[in-house]
């Protein structure tokens, strides 16, 4: 999963030993997670609720 918490608070976050850690800037990582998204034809959901397909069917 990747990490895209902003660069001073990611040591407060750190809890696996080895864990492959980003060095690009903020913005640099999320127009990389964008990028890897919409090559395989998916795009991050800017302000929409992340309910699991089946939300409504329980909800009703």
């Amino acid at each position: 999963m990747p990490n895209i918490t902003p660069k001073q608070y990611r040591d407060d976050y750190f809890l696996y030993e080895n864990k492959p850690v980003s060095q690009l800037s903020n913005e640099d990582d999320l127009k990389y997670l964008e990028k890897q998204l919409k090559d395989i034809g998916h795009k991050i959901g800017y302000f929409r609720q992340g309910n699991s397909k089946g939300y409504k069917k329980r909800e009703n």
